[in-house]
């Protein structure tokens, strides 16, 4: 049985594209190694450039050791120079990331383990807004023990008081943080692509219902005018598009089938099919005569109105929804969206209602945003994101601790 949560931060808690080596972060740090080198030793960059290499070459990623053993120079003078950065400047704050972890942590312990030094994480953690839920449980790598040599884990195992195989280590990187702790005795999961880890999820927010709920695809529902309305090839692309993605993703598109004519969520249900995802059309009256069989999986016959019984049935069937550009019926689902408490995500520069309520809220009660996107991507992530976010609450209500 897993009892706590052992999470790596940099990648992990926060997103970052090609791990923290890669990272504006991380480059930015070089460059003050190089002047910490530099200023120390009263010496031209070129000469500080090659010492770091050298230091590098000899201890690893450890180079405050190097620094410390080769010049003296006590390790805590030297993150206080070279790490002393903004994260403001570098990470994306996620509004959800406390609520998932505070999901988590009634569930289980959970801890900190990096191989940053202190200052770094404080930073992080204060900025992130989460440091009060990590108190007591912060391991740091100012010590001589690291991850990728793998004598960090049985010393977080001592720190936190159990046994290894009740701890699940959690991070994105698999010669670090998989690879050795597992070898350590614990189980892991992979924030990322997948891997050979216990556990795989592409966020925080996935991971936590992944652990506190049972997985299931999510139905990403997807709005938009229809075909009377005249839209652009431009307009329905980013429909098909949206669809494509949501595809990918390996969730599902529901959309409203109409008998009569095309619609951008139509479009989206082909696009959908593109990528061989699933699809679900709800329709109205009796009857699976909808204008687009082909590109269709399921077909839910409501026998209800459209403009009202239809909808109320297509919203209620969505973990979220996604509106492009729209008329009087998109504007009909957001507010049942919106009385509903599912996430509403429009894509702006669409036109019609996405574009009248992006970024509001519907009335005075500010119940829940209707969030804005750029472009197809930002919309479908977000839309996972929320829905993911809300099912994971929904869900910690009834499980019990």
């Amino acid at each position: 049985m897993i009892r706590s949560l052992l999470f790596d931060m940099d990648g992990t808690i926060y997103p970052l594209q090609g791990g923290f080596s890669q990272s504006p972060a991380y480059q930015e740090i070089k460059k003050r190694m190089v002047d910490f080198i530099r200023e120390r030793n009263r010496i031209d960059d070129a000469k500080a450039k090659k010492i770091l290499i050298g230091i590098k070459e000899r201890y690893g990623r450890n180079v405050s050791v190097g620094i410390e053993t080769e010049f003296g120079i006590p390790r805590e003078e030297y993150f206080s120079s070279v790490w002393d950065i903004d994260p403001a400047a570098y990470i994306p704050k996620d509004p959800a990331l406390r609520k998932n972890l505070e999901l988590l942590s009634e569930r289980f312990e959970i801890a900190i383990l990096s191989d940053a030094p202190r200052c770094w994480i404080n930073k992080v953690l204060e900025f992130l807004q989460i440091e009060d839920l990590f108190e007591g449980r912060i391991f740091d790598g100012q010590g001589e023990r690291n991850k990728s040599a793998g004598s960090a884990f049985p010393w977080a195992a001592e720190r936190l008081g159990k046994p290894p195989q009740e701890i699940l280590m959690i991070g994105d990187e698999d010669e670090i943080d998989i690879i050795p702790a597992k070898k350590a005795g614990m189980k892991t999961a992979k924030i990322g692509a997948p891997t050979d880890a216990d556990y795989c999820a592409e966020s925080v927010a996935a991971l936590a219902q992944l652990l506190l709920g049972k997985k299931r695809r999510l139905q990403i529902g997807v709005m938009g005018s229809a075909a009377d309305l005249a839209y652009s090839k431009e307009i329905e692309w980013i429909a098909e598009r949206v669809g494509e993605l949501i595809a990918k993703s390996g969730n599902i598109v529901v959309y409203g089938a109409e008998k009569d004519y095309d619609s951008l969520s139509t479009a989206a249900a082909r696009g959908a099919k593109k990528a061989d995802g699933t699809t679900v059309g709800v329709t109205y009256g009796t009857g699976k005569d909808i204008w687009d069989t082909q590109n269709t999986d399921v077909i839910i016959v409501s026998g209800l109105a459209r403009g009202g019984g239809r909808e109320f049935t297509l919203i209620n069937s969505c973990d979220s929804v996604i509106a492009i550009s729209g008329g009087s019926g998109t504007l009909t689902e957001l507010a049942m969206a919106y009385q509903l408490d599912i996430p509403m995500i429009v894509i702006e520069g669409s036109g019609g209602w996405a574009d009248k309520l992006a970024n509001t809220f519907f009335d005075g009660r500010k119940r829940r945003r209707v969030i804005g996107a750029m472009t197809p991507e930002e919309a479908v992530e977000t839309a996972i994101r929320e829905s993911t976010s809300r099912i994971v609450a929904k869900e910690a209500n009834v499980i019990p601790k």
